[in-house]
């Protein structure tokens, strides 16, 4: 294997995130919803940034809005972007599913690819 092959393929594998399959159930508590922006990538999955303020570039156009949530049990907040619009209602619990981030050191998590969010049913 030639030397730019190898780094090629090493440079591959540092752009792999560190997102997991996120599975919980959390709490409508009423915030209300944001837009979501998300943030532009090269051909390689890095993140843009602007030369001028040095701030990761986003799109002007939004994939739909992040909602905030409290995990039963932990009560991190659990914030997931999913299609804007949805009719969450105050009280209720909710099945959230995707690929994000748990970010332990914030007491969040962070769902943003592949976006479940589902009403739990009374048995």
């Amino acid at each position: 294997m030639t030397n730019l092959k190898r780094l090629l393929e090493e440079q591959e594998q540092k752009n792999v995130s560190g997102k997991t399959k996120i599975s919980t159930i959390a709490l409508y508590l009423g915030a209300k919803p944001r837009p979501h922006f998300p943030k532009l990538r090269d051909a390689n999955g890095n993140k843009l940034t602007d030369p001028q303020t040095g701030r990761d570039m986003v799109s002007e156009i939004s994939d739909g809005d992040t909602y905030t949530l409290s995990e039963l049990g932990t009560s991190k907040i659990v914030k997931i972007v999913a299609i804007s619009d949805l009719p969450l209602e105050v009280g209720e619990a909710y099945r959230i599913e995707g690929l994000g981030y748990d970010l332990r050191s914030s007491n969040m998590i962070f769902v943003d690819e592949d976006s479940v969010i589902e009403e739990m049913q009374e048995v």
